[in-house]
């Protein structure tokens, strides 16, 4: 989780307004917020890096962009933006996608250009053929 603060951080937000607790579904689990053990393994997005370093990315990563990164405070261009430099040095490493891996991205902010808000959804990895799709 970006900005998160970490040690089961349950307020609402941070001081800076970057991280929301609505973001991280994990802390709103009892059994999650009330084990310190569960708790310890929310962590701060930073250590994503050092995880794929060392080899000791979880076998299950949920990757939440702070309230800029996201384009909620921000804009589309400047969420885009921030997705290609963060996913693309991923993709590009045989650690990340070793064929076992499959990165969803799920993007729901539209800058009210549509008329609808549509939630957008893409799927990355070997075994995900490539196809388009609008669910009505």
């Amino acid at each position: 989780m970006e900005k998160y603060p970490g040690n089961c951080f349950a307020g609402t937000r941070t001081s800076d307004k970057l991280y929301y607790r609505k973001h991280n579904p994990f802390i709103s689990a009892n059994n999650i917020r009330e084990n310190p053990e569960r708790c310890a393994k929310i962590v701060n997005a930073d250590e994503i890096e050092a995880d794929l370093d060392n080899g000791s990315l979880p076998q299950f990563s949920f990757y939440t962009p702070d309230m800029n990164n996201d384009g909620h405070d921000t804009s589309l261009d400047y969420a885009a933006n921030w997705l290609q430099g963060f996913l693309e040095p991923k993709l590009a490493r045989k650690d990340f996608m070793d064929g076992e891996t499959l990165v969803i991205v799920t993007f729901d902010e539209n800058d009210y250009i549509l008329e609808d808000n549509l939630v957008w959804t893409g799927l990355i990895g070997s075994g995900v053929q490539a196809r388009q799709s609008r669910a009505a």
